[in-house]
């Protein structure tokens, strides 16, 4: 019983040292965008898929951002376009990199992020619903990036 006592202690005192793990989130995406900004990385194009509750979310997608902005999407093999108004789904390192720094005012219930060792962008990003703001859960998985200096 003192063990079960001391490990629920223990397990407060480890928890109430975050005061707030949301804004950490937060403030350690903006130190991995500063090195992200570093590398003057503006184009580019991603391998990525969005795992969410839409119709081809399983699927793996290549985009390709100029001037950090979309100019387009298309199939993992880079052959066919995927129609614009399903571009919203997909997301610019930026853009990901914005989603994480909101998350001070999305709140997610649940949220897991791995950076790239080299370039600093959002590998994995997963987050679980939060506000009105942010109300579904979802993940980018981005595995490939391959720049156009």
């Amino acid at each position: 019983m003192k063990k079960i006592a001391l490990f629920i202690i223990t397990l407060i005192l480890f928890v109430s040292c975050e005061d707030n793990p949301v804004g950490s989130l937060s403030d350690k995406a903006m130190v991995e965008l500063e090195k992200w900004k570093s590398l003057g990385i503006n184009n580019y194009s991603i391998t990525q898929q969005r795992i969410a509750n839409f119709t081809g979310s399983d699927k793996y997608v290549r985009v390709y951002v100029s001037n950090n902005v979309i100019t387009d999407i298309r199939d993992s093999s880079g052959t066919t376009s995927i129609p614009s108004e399903n571009w919203k789904w997909y997301k610019s390192v930026d853009q990901l990199f914005d989603i994480l720094i909101d998350t001070k005012n999305t709140r997610p219930s649940y949220y897991d992020v791995l950076y790239h060792d080299t370039y600093h962008y959002p590998a994995v990003l997963s987050l679980g619903p939060g506000t009105a703001k942010q109300s579904e859960a979802y993940t980018f998985l981005t595995i490939e990036l391959f720049t156009n200096k």
